[in-house]
């Protein structure tokens, strides 16, 4: 793949797009630096954010950005107002499906945690204590996923388990700490806890919920009311590096892109172990490259009430949304 030179001139005014160091990003940055975004008319400038309630409150306020690389989930949880100011939100583009992960310390691990099901005998063991997972956001696919895998395995949040809210990035250096027994969180924080502390992938977001939407390109109703051809054009543009993402021939120089300074700033191996593969899940364990990260193709992009129903079910299963109670695992 080849960075192409731009044919058209640049809108009038920047548009501002965040988004969190994840491979999921992938597509905004491919856009950007290969030059999908010129070729479409746009000028867009890039800005890395910490975590999600940064791009929450940045999009809530409408201080800047126009819109971001988001949790599908992020969109109701605006528009609820749940957790921030509420503003209305849209999407006309998923980014991809799966590129999650359950990771879980050594220590569990060695304490014969090989498998969902091996969770209650080290929880319900005597004198066990209760364990704490990190998520990234309680309104992301990343809660859900969590609470399905708990539930599988017969477990209860808030009785055996307690949740935290970290940044993506954090996730391996609190595992590492001690703080916490596991995290679901998107690449390439599992590898990186995989090679840091000796962490090990219980199960991925396919594993758990094949084809869940992911991240998604998310604005405010208002930036599609006054730029509906710019927002139009950005759909475009990252479509077309959505596919060159899913060349495999393209994913060992988007490697060496995404971890670059300015992106992920991370060491290539963490980014090639789910990108390139094959997945290292950790003590000596691999797993065959099944759809850990998909970015193209009219069932992975295109929004659908069929997506929309699984993203608003996973919440009222988590008690996010208004009336609905969660469901005991």
């Amino acid at each position: 793949m080849t960075r192409s030179a731009p044919k058209n001139k640049p809108s009038r005014s920047a548009i501002r797009l965040g988004f969190v160091p994840l491979v999921d990003a992938a597509p905004l940055i491919v856009a950007h630096e290969y030059g999908f975004f010129r070729e479409a008319g746009l000028e867009v400038r890039l800005a890395r954010e910490p975590g999600w309630a940064t791009v929450r409150d940045k999009l809530a306020y409408g201080r800047e950005l126009d819109g971001a690389h988001a949790p599908a989930g992020l969109a109701f949880a605006m528009s609820y107002g749940l957790g921030c100011v509420p503003r209305h939100c849209v999407t006309g583009f998923v980014i991809n499906r799966h590129g999650n992960g359950v990771t879980i310390s050594g220590e569990l691990h060695a304490a014969g945690v090989a498998a969902p099901a091996d969770l209650p005998a080290f929880v319900k063991a005597p004198n066990a204590r209760r364990l704490r997972f990190g998520i990234v956001h309680r309104a992301s696919s990343h809660h859900f996923l969590l609470h399905s895998l708990l539930g599988r395995a017969g477990l209860r949040i808030g009785e055996h388990a307690d949740i935290v809210v970290l940044p993506p990035e954090l996730m391996p250096k609190m595992l590492a700490a001690g703080e916490i027994d596991g995290f679901c969180c998107g690449e390439p924080w599992n590898s990186a806890a995989i090679a840091l502390a000796g962490g090990y992938c219980l199960a991925t977001s396919a594993d758990l919920c094949r084809g869940h939407p992911e991240k998604v390109l998310l604005v405010p109703a208002e930036f599609e009311a006054a730029r509906p051809a710019e927002h139009r054009a950005l759909i475009a543009a990252l479509a077309k590096a959505g596919a060159a993402c899913d060349d495999r021939a393209n994913r060992p120089a988007i490697v060496d892109l995404l971890a670059s300074s300015a992106y992920l700033d991370a060491p290539p191996e963490w980014i090639a172990n789910s990108l390139v593969g094959p997945f290292h899940r950790g003590h000596g364990k691999s797993l065959a490259d099944d759809e850990l990260h998909t970015f193209s193709g009219r069932e992975v992009n295109r929004p659908s009430s069929e997506k929309v129903d699984l993203v608003v079910g996973q919440r009222r299963d988590c008690g996010l949304l208004p009336g609905s109670p969660r469901r005991s695992p």
